[in-house]
């Protein structure tokens, strides 16, 4: 597929970061990637440009994602309304699912497996996996999620994720700064996956605003986790 088209949007509030680390892994590889600024300039290079993937954000200016999706389905252009369409969202709730689906999305990435397949099937070295420790939870523990991975895990997101707190309240405030809480992830389990992989790169660890003793108190309890001195189940000592 070398020297492909690929469309995308990068002007969008929440995946600016992602999409534009794509684009830059595509077009090292080969691929000729047209950025659009919003949604309704992507629709008018679709005809002209004929790509071989589209590639959006689920916030765009003027049309959504799913907007666009559902627009290039109904395309009376066989060549157009079967374009492969790979959108990105943070909404993780059944009614946004479901209105992805409706729209024309073929399935959502929920299993390692699936992921997996996804990169195979763009087939470059450079196309790897950021993978999100606290939000594979929601679906499946994350430690069983990096063995299927492996190699293709190129960087990390740490944070933590209360599922008891998620269940009760609602999935948003399942998330908390305080790494390694008790009803959290088991992180000894998730850094001997990491080591059984033999993973070697980068992690960006997401957090709250907060003063020098938060902070200080966030980095200690981050080393604690690394070093695999933390029991499972257990959490930092104050």
């Amino acid at each position: 597929m070398a020297f492909d088209d690929f469309l995308t949007d990068s002007q969008s509030n929440t995946g600016t970061g992602i999409l534009l680390t794509a684009m830059q892994a595509l077009e090292k590889s080969g691929y000729h990637v047209l950025d659009c600024r919003d949604g309704v300039e992507a629709l008018q290079l679709l005809e002209d440009s004929g790509p071989a993937i589209i590639v959006l954000d689920y916030q765009m200016p003027e049309l959504n994602g799913a907007q666009i999706c559902e627009l290039v389905r109904q395309s009376s252009d066989p060549a157009i309304a079967g374009i492969p369409i790979l959108l990105l969202t943070a909404h993780s709730n059944a009614e946004h699912e479901v209105e992805c689906l409706r729209a024309g999305a073929n399935d959502f990435v929920t299993k390692p497996e699936q992921a997996v397949e996804l990169m195979d099937a763009v087939g470059s070295p450079q196309v790897g996996w950021h993978f999100d420790i606290g939000n594979s939870l929601r679906y499946s523990p994350p430690e069983t999620w990096i063995p299927v991975l492996g190699k293709r895990i190129l960087k990390l997101h740490i944070k933590e994720f209360n599922k008891k707190k998620a269940e009760a309240e609602g999935r948003r405030n399942g998330f908390s700064w305080k790494l390694g809480d008790p009803d959290g992830i088991d992180w000894p389990a998730v850094v001997k996956a990491l080591a059984d992989i033999g993973y070697k790169g980068t992690a960006t660890v997401e957090l709250e605003g907060g003063d020098p003793a938060y902070l200080h108190e966030a980095c200690r309890r981050l080393k604690l986790i690394l070093s695999g001195d933390l029991p499972s189940g257990k959490k930092p000592s104050a």
